[in-house]
């Protein structure tokens, strides 16, 4: 009988025979393959594919030179999209990715060779994309009837899973002897004070050698301590703090524990600690156990420290400087002010002057003319002293001083002189009165004074 009415119907209870990859087998055309009908298979190609497809790891057997490619129901799962187009091509065309490969591998067992790979990497497009797959590959050989090499066995184990979980293990050890490393390192230094453990149902503590130097619990009997016998190495105003942080720490969500104190040293003296954890948590989310360490971070608050007061300094040196500057800029103020004041008391008083020394001038010339008359002598001087008052007001009394007594020397002039005088105010309110006043001496002493007021 035909190899495709056998199959199907005589499995015999072999799975392999009556499995999907057996009926794809009895009912594909294999007439322009290299295997030729079906019916005309030698016994040793008939065997060859019963025994692959009763086989539950992934079988392919490549046929001939060209590798057409027969494969049983576990090779079908690994083969992924590329599943049923693999059925009866040659290899180089079902994998065209690893055509080279495949080459090598068929012309290598076909004379009489076997090859064996473990945990090989290839890139294979078994969904339409690229992927790397890990495979532990054998093949060898199978010889027909005649006893000659005509085909190709290849025994597949993809250990993409395996490779992947090894490579996952092997960063995590590496991470995990650094993070020992580092762990060990800190644990060496001298910012390390111990590490603890807080166990949260028995309330009790424990640490590693250097926690107990710390806390000068070497001459305690047991192991682990109430949380009193550490209270007492820490500073009165911290206790409460601690205690409380730690509680916080076995209630909060993330059971992150961490805070700041001061501990007392073997020599007396308090020096500033960081305590910090993380709680564990059973399954049902309540605590169980807070691992931490304890770091000396002194010299660290003692920077922060000077660094708050320099901060302040400064801070209070910038305020003693803007209001220095907003004090200097009011006394700028002030003195513009004195300055405009003064620009325009001293036009006032240049206007004043130009009056007074045409006064001055014409007292002059009227002495001259009245020196032997005593009353009118006298009316000449009440001027001037009028005159020499606003002149003080105008910060120019001593000019005007000097012309009297320059004034009373000119003896050379007489009195019968013909004297014609005028001016012009510069400021009419302000010389009123001195003009009124010079009009009427002028007048009685035969001068011609004329103003323009």
């Amino acid at each position: 009988m035909k190899l495709e009415t056998i199959w199907p119907e005589e499995s015999y209870g072999c799975e392999g025979w009556s499995g999907e990859m057996a009926r794809r087998i009895a009912g594909f055309d294999w007439s322009d393959t290299a295997l030729g009908p079906i019916g005309q298979w030698s016994k040793s190609l008939r065997a060859t594919v019963q025994m692959l497809l009763a086989s539950p790891v992934p079988i392919v057997m490549l046929w001939g030179r060209p590798g057409t490619m027969i494969y049983n129901d576990a090779y079908s799962v690994f083969a992924g999209g590329r599943h049923p187009f693999l059925l009866g091509k040659p290899v180089e065309e079902g994998w065209p990715e690893i055509a080279e490969f495949n080459r090598n591998v068929v012309d290598t067992c076909l004379s009489g060779a076997t090859l064996s790979y473990s945990d090989l990497r290839l890139t294979l497009h078994r969904s339409g994309l690229p992927e790397d797959v890990y495979m532990d590959l054998h093949y060898s050989p199978l010889a027909d009837d005649d006893g000659k090499p005509a085909g190709v066995i290849s025994i597949v184990f993809e250990t993409t899973g395996k490779v992947l979980a090894e490579e996952r293990r092997d960063a995590a050890e590496r991470a995990f002897r650094e993070a020992n490393r580092r762990l060990q390192l800190a644990l060496s230094s001298g910012f390390v004070l111990g590490t603890w453990a807080w166990d949260v149902n028995a309330d009790r503590f424990s640490g590693d050698e250097r926690f107990i130097k710390t806390f000068s619990l070497a001459d305690q009997p047991e192991d682990n301590f109430l949380f009193d016998a550490l209270a007492a190495r820490v500073h009165p105003d911290d206790r409460q703090r601690l205690r409380d942080a730690m509680s916080a720490a076995s209630c909060s969500g993330d059971g992150r524990h961490e805070i700041e104190f001061r501990l007392r040293m073997p020599d007396g003296t308090y020096r500033w600690a960081l305590s910090s954890g993380r709680c564990e948590f059973d399954s049902h989310r309540r605590p169980v156990r807070l691992p931490g360490v304890l770091v000396d971070i002194h010299e660290r608050k003692i920077a922060e420290d000077k660094l708050l007061k320099l901060t302040q300094t400064l801070e209070e040196r910038v305020a003693e400087a803007v209001t220095a500057r907003v004090e200097a800029e009011e006394r700028f103020r002030q003195v513009q002010k004195l300055e405009a004041i003064g620009n325009l008391t001293g036009g006032v008083a240049h206007d004043f002057n130009n009056v007074l020394q045409i006064i001055s001038a014409n007292l002059q010339l009227i002495e001259l003319k009245i020196k032997d008359d005593p009353d009118l002598i006298r009316r000449l001087h009440t001027i001037g002293g009028a005159a020499a008052s606003w002149r003080r007001r105008c910060w120019l009394s001593r000019v005007v001083s000097r012309s009297i007594r320059l004034s009373s020397n000119r003896a050379s002039w007489s009195r019968t002189c013909a004297i014609s005088c005028s001016a012009r105010c510069p400021n009419r309110s302000s010389c009123a009165r001195p003009c009124r006043a010079m009009r009427g001496i002028c007048s009685s002493t035969g001068i011609n004074w004329k103003t323009r007021c």
